[in-house]
């Protein structure tokens, strides 16, 4: 990443192309954000982590040879105003989470470089990051090609957490459909689709979803592509996306019955609970809407149906 590696992308995806057409069985998959997250210790050389940052950086002579080769990365693939602080354990620093590497250089008289190495030092190498050194054309040069899928590359987190999470975690998919479908165009609707459901459910084998055909399970997500809409930001801790009526079944055909509760919710935070209790019990159905805004997820139900 950084402006020493942009374009570099359209060279590997030419080399993923051809081994397809060669019948290698291979393909990529791209989050539609310009932003990466990841570890700080993932910007010092590799020599650097061999039994961890946080020691190796107590010692004054291996400090001097991390810091004059990670010196020699600032502004080529090593940013530090878009290199910001998601998250890390208690510490000298544990007030800037959200702050970036520059902010923290300019409030404490150091040097970028050097604070990347205290917060790691400080912190037993366990500091987050957001990390905003992509390319978008990048971006948009791989979310447009047909071998692509579009994933989050996120985890469950607990959205009244601490630390300022990147917002793939909750808007990802949201975003490619508001973002780069409706505002920018560079994906048409059906191709979208195909991106967030068969596509990536055939690369891992779940052949009974991901289209609409008989026999296959009736999973359906039913949205307006003109109002659906991404609320998770940067700043502050993201919030769960404006998402779609989504109705899930069982057997491949439409839930039935009588909702058994049906109940507002104090905000986004009970619809995850909500939606993951489903994942975790799978004779429920879960159906979660929305009501008419695209900024107010905390107006969010939801139906259980058993």
């Amino acid at each position: 990443m950084g402006p020493a590696n942009h374009g570099k992308v359209r060279a590997a995806l030419r080399r993923i192309k051809a081994a397809s057409a060669a019948g290698v069985d291979v393909a990529c998959d791209v989050y539609p954000y310009a932003a990466s997250s990841t570890r700080l210790s993932s910007r010092l050389p590799d020599w650097a982590l061999d039994g961890g940052p946080d020691g190796r950086l107590r010692d004054p002579g291996l400090r001097g040879a991390i810091r004059a080769e990670l010196g020699e990365r600032i502004g080529r693939t090593v940013l530090p105003a878009g290199t910001i602080v998601a998250d890390l354990p208690a510490g000298p620093f544990s007030d800037r989470s959200g702050s970036s590497v520059a902010e923290i250089a300019a409030a404490t008289a150091r040097e970028p470089v050097d604070v990347i190495l205290d917060l790691l030092r400080d912190h037993q190498g366990d500091v987050w990051i957001v990390n905003h050194a992509m390319a978008e054309s990048d971006v948009e040069f791989v979310l447009a090609d047909e071998l692509s899928s579009v994933v989050s590359d996120g985890w469950l987190l607990d959205l009244a957490g601490a630390g300022h999470p990147h917002p793939r975690h909750f808007g990802a998919f949201a975003r490619a459909i508001a973002e780069y479908l409706r505002d920018r165009g560079v994906l048409e609707l059906a191709e979208v689709v195909r991106k967030l459901s068969a596509a990536p459910a055939g690369r891992i084998g779940l052949c009974d979803r991901g289209f609409l055909a008989k026999g296959k399970i009736a999973d359906v997500v039913v949205f307006d592509p003109e109002r659906y809409a991404d609320t998770a930001t940067y700043r502050p801790r993201s919030r769960m996306r404006w998402g779609p009526c989504t109705c899930s079944s069982r057997a491949g055909s439409p839930p039935g019955g009588s909702p058994q509760s049906r109940s507002p919710r104090a905000g986004a935070a009970a619809v995850a609970r909500e939606s993951h209790s489903y994942r975790r019990n799978a004779h429920h159905t879960s159906l979660i809407s929305c009501a008419d805004r695209r900024d107010s997820p905390d107006s969010c139900f939801t139906w259980l149906i058993r």
